[in-house]
């Protein structure tokens, strides 16, 4: 898809939706696959710190949203973490198979920099 068909396809679906939402509650029952080009991308978009887990797993380090987490569970609200998030890091056939069963032919991912890094790099 070239680039003025992409902003011609998100300037035809904004104004759709903006237009139907006002008459239709269910707007998204309206839309539909057919509607958008063949070679249109349905893609989804996770963060690894949101959904990972796996914490510890594999030799993965400490980032430094979990060092302060764990040091400061008062300051998070429920003491949440990410030591286990979604556990995306053991369940990754899984969330895969359920992205193809909802049509998705993109996906936007992220690794925890701590999991490539695990010793943090060293400076001078």
């Amino acid at each position: 898809m070239t680039q003025p068909t992409t902003v011609s396809c998100l300037i035809v679906m904004t104004s759709k939706t903006v237009l139907e939402f006002d008459h239709d509650d269910n707007m998204a029952s309206n839309i539909k696959r057919h509607d958008f080009p063949n070679d249109f991308f349905f893609g989804v978009g996770s963060s690894a710190y949101q959904i990972e887990g796996g914490w510890r797993a594999n030799g993965k380090g400490y980032s430094i949203w979990d060092c302060f987490c764990l040091r400061h569970p008062d300051k998070i609200e429920g003491g949440a973490n990410a030591c286990y998030a979604d556990d995306n890091y053991s369940r990754i056939k899984e969330d895969v198979q359920l992205l193809k069963k909802m049509g998705v032919n993109s996906y936007r991912f992220s690794i925890s920099w701590s999991r490539i890094l695990p010793d943090r790099i060293k400076t001078r």
